[in-house]
């Protein structure tokens, strides 16, 4: 009776979190509040994914993936501290752009807890489209895409582009 009673509490718990998440959406989508400010925006917050996948493919590679007392982990350390300060500041300029586009603070932690989640789960889920797992997984990570990049795009406040090649076919 008693788990019974935990897990219920752990739903009760999770439904407030979903719903401001959707409140955050549907702010963000009506331009009440900006979560994304442009493209560039969106890659930074993918750096919350790629960097640990980027350094901790490189420890592997720097120890050969051996757990051995005769391979030295003293480069391991090194890149994984790099790494730790690198996330940390990349989230500091995550939340300086936020509350930057967002003067009220509730608006601009609500932006935050839109940003990070959503950006984590779609590059989360575009790289496994390209992991060597199997197909089931695979598909599973293109269907997510699929179903986060129109939240994404819908997120943008300015989807003009600042590039070259962007300019160019804006004017076509």
């Amino acid at each position: 009776m008693l788990n019974n009673f935990e897990l219920e509490l752990g739903w009760w718990v999770l439904i407030p979190a979903i719903l401001i998440y959707i409140i955050g959406v549907w702010l963000g989508n009506t331009k009440r509040i900006i979560v994304y400010r442009n493209y560039t925006d969106v890659m930074i917050v993918g750096l919350l994914v790629i960097l640990p996948t980027a350094v901790l493919g490189i420890i592997l590679l720097v120890t050969h993936g051996e757990k051995s007392a005769g391979v030295d982990h003293q480069y391991s350390f090194y890149l994984l501290l790099a790494l730790a300060s690198a996330l940390a500041l990349v989230f500091i300029i995550i939340c300086v752009k936020t509350f930057r586009d967002n003067p009220n603070p509730l608006k601009a932690l609500l932006a935050l807890y839109v940003k990070i989640p959503t950006g984590i789960m779609f590059f989360f889920h575009f790289a496994g489209i390209f992991r060597n797992g199997n197909r089931k997984a695979r598909r599973n990570s293109l269907f997510w895409t699929l179903i986060l990049t129109p939240l994404l795009y819908g997120l943008i406040a300015d989807t003009s582009g600042s590039s070259k090649l962007s300019r160019r076919l804006n004017k076509r």
